[in-house]
């Protein structure tokens, strides 16, 4: 499990807010964590080893439109530098931040061995030099959203995926297979996570995007403001302000610690949030059948009550 962030509007403090971003994110990886961003017409980056993200305040004077960063649990090759995300395809025309497995990323890279050059042993490397691939492929002929959605026919697991493209600073892409991602946004101004936590100060409300979908996420400069135009169907959540993280494990020593210590606020929380009914004679799950709703009464109540 990792966390990734995106952010997509003015340009003021967009670094801080990553970091202060991932700082919430630390819970869902450990490990290493990353920025990345376009400015002067090159796509930057900057990784750490280091569960110290103070060390990523080195870009706090950059400036870009679009920034995308991630909080590693090493799942897929050691920890290291090379293995940090985000990950540059090969001619630096993407970048990309990745939560998931991709199952048949070992038989893709073979493939790509022929026309990529890779730095990491990880399986989100994969992806965007797959798509790099498919750009160079079929620029001519097909959309980017047609490439993309090639792209990621070709692939086998789960994932959350934000990517920047070079040519297009204004805008940031998004989609999900199976892994949860969430979109707050405001009048300049598009936030998309893992945890609706990370943006829950700027914003009131978000959407979580439909699986399989992928949303091209546009931001107008001139005018201050974000484009709408793919986001029109999604039903909107207003934020549960007494469901918000800390940046920090406190009371606890230790981000595992709190998670095991707060289960059964998590659970009731759960209750809630899906409008679900819990008292002494019965747990009512509206989405779920008789049956399976009393087989979990039985386990859950004697956990928690």
């Amino acid at each position: 499990m990792c966390g990734i962030f995106g952010y997509l509007g003015k340009k003021q403090e967009i670094i801080l807010k990553s970091i202060k971003a991932l700082k919430i994110l630390r819970s869902r990886g450990y490990d290493s964590a990353g920025i990345g961003f376009i400015y002067n017409n090159q796509i930057v980056t900057k990784k750490s080893i280091d569960l110290n993200l103070d060390t990523l305040l080195q870009l706090k004077s950059f400036q870009s439109y679009s920034v995308i960063s991630h909080t590693r649990w090493a799942t897929n090759g050691k920890i290291s530098i090379a293995n940090t995300h985000p990950f540059v395809s090969s001619n630096g025309k993407f970048a990309l931040v990745h939560n998931g497995i991709i199952s048949n990323s070992e038989l893709l890279k073979k493939q790509l061995l022929l026309h990529k050059k890779f730095e990491s042993e990880t399986d989100s490397e994969v992806i965007v030099n797959l798509i790099e691939y498919n750009y160079e492929k079929y620029k001519d002929t097909k959309t980017f959203k047609q490439i993309l959605r090639l792209t990621f026919l070709q692939l086998e697991g789960f994932w959350s995926i934000l990517l920047i493209k070079l040519d297009e600073p204004l805008n940031l892409y998004i989609t999900r297979k199976e892994i949860p991602l969430v979109i707050g946004f405001s009048k300049s101004a598009f936030f998309v996570s893992s945890d609706y936590n990370t943006f829950s100060e700027y914003v009131e409300k978000y959407f979580e995007l439909k699986n399989n979908d992928i949303l091209c996420l546009s931001y107008d400069p001139i005018n201050d403001n974000v484009n709408y135009e793919d986001t029109k169907d999604y039903k909107l959540t207003y934020i549960n302000q007494d469901e918000i993280l800390s940046e920090t494990p406190y009371p606890y020593k230790f981000w595992l610690e709190k998670e095991i210590k707060e289960q059964d606020k998590d659970i009731l929380n759960m209750f809630k949030k899906n409008s679900m009914t819990l008292n002494k004679n019965n747990i009512i799950f509206p989405k779920i059948d008789l049956e399976l709703q009393k087989n979990l009464h039985n386990f859950l109540y004697k956990k928690i009550i």
